[in-house]
């Protein structure tokens, strides 16, 4: 059977050989999740970029014949500092005590969440059952075995991600070796203890310099990561993906354009499925948020059936969502994505049993995905709780 991780309860009666209705089995999936499998990249350090100049006339100070052509590296002059001539040419200092871990998910493994209720002779049971491909639970004497997912394209799960051991932000690519300026990447740290002592390395080309009359003048790249922490942090919602991070371990979590094959298996019984034949009705709000951006424009859409709890389809001309639908009339926020500021979209919801029409419309604004992350997490830290998410410790 194919099921939606859209917290939706799916029947399934169970008869005896002679046809006979002994009982029912109801299936909630809760999500579809992704656990991260790491690879370190470097780790790195706050930093700024140093550079002394000074200016003598002939035969003041350390200026003397043929000074210049006859320095070497390792020459202490008086007129700089220890830490340059400790360190000739330009040299690297720590502007904060923070360390960062810099790396990348090449793997990540699948888990399904779900809830089965066994009714059956009078009595009730429920257990919540973790799911993995291929693997087989075995409960109840029921078999659930996950066949296989579905689950729309999402670049975000090859991203680079930072952390400072307390909160994790996405940032621009960065790979081990790849020292170059201006990037995440400009200074690399092998190890943790390497980074918390500051031995890391950067290459000469993180400072372009100039010489005039009076003293030499130097251009040096930024230093300061701890921007990059306020900018795309977690935890991080789109439009099909939740991004969030649980102990240390990074999860992400699809909804909406996602679906499970799951197999079930009860002996010496037959399983029939049982569908809610209903009528609905839908009332949406109108769209807020912006347009061209990672956040995308969220709609609130209240869904209410006389038959159960159903799932509606909404297609657009340019993009499809899912919907919950209850009797009480269920809240769903459905989150689109936009590149045009005015939208006014005649839609189309369905469900088993009928469908009606949706006009979807809003003003939107732009706004730099770097300026609006900080309202993204305000928006969405509270909504993190409502993820029961405490399965995974096993994991």
């Amino acid at each position: 059977m194919t099921l939606q991780p859209l917290q939706q309860e799916t029947c399934l009666a169970l008869k005896d050989y002679n046809n006979q209705y002994i009982g029912m089995i109801s299936v909630k999936v809760y999500g579809i999740y992704y656990k991260c499998q790491k690879r370190v990249e470097f780790y790195s350090r706050d930093h700024e970029f140093v550079t002394e100049s000074s200016h003598r006339c002939y035969r003041a100070g350390s200026c003397k014949e043929n000074t210049c052509e006859n320095t070497k590296p390792t020459d202490k002059l008086e007129e700089f500092s220890r830490a340059a001539n400790d360190h000739p040419g330009y040299y690297a200092k720590p502007t904060t005590q923070f360390a960062y871990e810099v790396y990348t998910c090449p793997t990540w493994d699948l888990v399904v969440r779900a809830d089965i209720t066994v009714n059956k002779g009078g009595s009730t049971e429920t257990k919540r059952i973790t799911l993995r491909p291929g693997a087989t639970t075995a409960w109840n004497n029921i078999r659930f075995t996950l066949i296989g997912t579905i689950v729309p394209q999402l670049p975000i799960l090859s991203a680079t991600f930072m952390t400072n051991f307390k909160q994790t932000a996405v940032v621009e690519p960065a790979h081990k070796g790849q020292i170059i300026p201006n990037t995440i990447g400009q200074f690399q740290c092998s190890t943790l203890l390497n980074a918390k002592q500051f031995r890391c390395q950067f290459t000469s080309k993180c400072c372009t310099c100039s010489k005039g009359i009076q003293k030499a003048t130097c251009i040096c790249s930024d230093g300061n990561l701890t921007k990059h922490m306020t900018n795309s942090r977690l935890p991080l919602a789109g439009k099909n993906f939740l991004l969030y991070k649980k102990k240390a371990n990074l999860y992400a979590k699809v909804n909406i354009g996602s679906a499970l094959q799951m197999q079930i298996v009860a002996e010496h019984l037959a399983i029939r499925s049982r569908m809610h034949k209903g009528t609905c009705s839908i009332q949406v709000s109108e769209l807020e948020g912006c347009y061209s951006c990672l956040a995308g424009a969220t709609l609130g859409l209240v869904c209410k059936c006389n038959e159960g709890e159903m799932t509606a389809n909404i297609e657009c001309p340019s993009q499809n969502q899912m919907a919950k639908c209850t009797t009480t009339g269920y809240l769903n926020k459905l989150v689109f994505h936009f590149d045009i500021s005015k939208v006014s979209l005649n839609c189309n919801a369905s469900w088993l049993g009928g469908t009606t029409n949706v006009t979807i419309k809003g003003i939107l604004h732009y706004v730099d995905d770097d300026l609006i992350a900080t309202e993204t997490i305000a928006r969405n830290s509270p909504g993190i709780e409502t993820f029961d998410t405490s399965f995974l410790a096993k994991t």
